[in-house]
């Protein structure tokens, strides 16, 4: 295994399915495009181009609505049971919740997360772990979104990373707004 460090000048190949950046990016180019004055006709080519970037925009934009509408409604748990060979006996039968990729911010506020916050009391988990993207680029929200995180406590207490969504948020005031909480920040 190793870095490829070989820059290739040229035009880069399509990935085999383009992600929704990409599906994004083309449907704004197809839309400006669309817009401007036409010095001809188009293609079957390029028609067929546009015609399925605006969809992919359309499918998208209403995947996200539909997941927004239904932001918390339907709580699932996931249990996975592992074997450690050599574990000790004090932690036979350690429980911990995982809480990954929230994004608190412009679509959903902590509000919005109550249903998860009280099905992790419920569980009553020993630890319990934020792995990150806690936030998304919405820096007001720190400490109403702390104080949201901070009622998942686990028995043996509450860790958390921060994810690249908190790097934007800005991270020394998520850090800050972790630790204030009594949340353990790693």
């Amino acid at each position: 295994a190793g870095v490829d460090l070989v820059r290739r000048l040229g035009r880069p190949p399509e990935p085999a399915e383009p992600t929704i950046t990409d599906l994004h990016m083309r449907a704004a180019l197809a839309f400006a495009r669309a817009r401007e004055p036409a010095a001809k006709s188009l293609t079957r080519r390029e028609a067929t181009q546009r015609a399925v970037a605006l969809g992919a925009a359309a499918g998208s934009t209403a995947m996200m609505g539909y997941g927004a509408r239904w932001l918390g409604r339907e709580v699932r748990v996931r249990e996975h049971e592992v074997h450690i060979p050599g574990l000790p006996a004090a932690l036979e039968g350690l429980t911990i919740v995982q809480i990954t990729d929230v994004h608190v911010g412009v679509f959903a506020g902590p509000r919005d997360y109550e249903p998860v916050v009280e099905h992790v009391r419920r569980l009553r988990p020993d630890l319990v772990v934020l792995t990150g993207d806690l936030l998304d680029h919405e820096s007001a929200l720190v400490p109403e979104a702390m104080a949201m995180f901070a009622r998942t406590r686990g028995r043996r207490g509450t860790y958390a990373i921060a994810g690249n969504h908190d790097h934007y948020t800005g991270v020394e005031a998520v850090l800050a707004g972790l630790r204030g909480a009594g949340i353990t920040a790693l």
